[in-house]
């Protein structure tokens, strides 16, 4: 999970300050668009085989844990610690890390990229993911110019926070990709990786 701590600090420093000033500490703090990414899927695969014209589903392998709300606390709170913040506000910042809690959780988008081989003979793949309790339907994906990787984005953006809040883990993901074009030769292997953006409140 890769955290953007320069964002972070751009958020937090003029709310620090203001709480300094109004006195407000625990409970009226609330920042949002804090980004980061998060590997989902890892060596996935779509078989390879005769050169023929395909339409069908392939299950993406399930994993755990990609979620975990302890961890992602655990990370806003270590950015928040890397602020450099004046020293009268050094104390309010410790009481605040202390009382992290998620809000809102959304997929900005899903970027799926291939390691081996490459999408030049699909013309298009679909995503459903099912993340916690909750599914969505990204529908097709965007391929790039050399066809390598495929974006896939959901307007307006799905909040995945009330689908992972009841699982101590975060939940699981899993989910199918739909394939049509033709097939490659050989296997097609690649990863898929979540970009994220988190709202959090004190």
């Amino acid at each position: 999970m890769k955290m953007n701590y320069k964002g972070i600090r751009n958020l937090f420093l003029i709310p620090i300050v203001c709480l300094v000033m109004s006195g407000c500490i625990g409970g009226c703090f609330v920042i949002s668009d804090i980004k980061f990414t998060t590997p989902l899927v890892k060596g996935a695969t779509i078989p390879g085989g005769l050169d023929l014209y395909v339409d069908k589903d392939i299950a993406l392998p399930k994993v755990c844990g990609q979620f975990d709300i302890e961890k992602i606390k655990e990370q806003v709170k270590t950015a928040i610690q890397k602020l450099p913040v004046p020293r009268i506000a050094s104390r309010i910042l410790l009481m605040l890390i202390n009382n992290v809690e998620i809000k809102n959780l959304w997929i900005e988008k899903l970027t799926v990229t291939a390691t081996e081989g490459d999408f030049s003979k699909l013309q298009s793949l679909a995503m459903k993911v099912k993340i916690g309790n909750g599914e969505i339907d990204f529908g097709e994906g965007s391929f790039n110019e050399n066809k390598t990787s495929i974006v896939f984005e959901k307007d307006p953006k799905v909040d995945i926070y009330p689908f992972i809040k009841s699982f101590s883990d975060g939940g699981c993901v899993e989910g199918n990709i739909h394939v049509k074009g033709y097939n490659s030769q050989t296997d097609i292997k690649f990863d898929i990786v979540a970009n994220v953006s988190l709202k959090v409140g004190f």
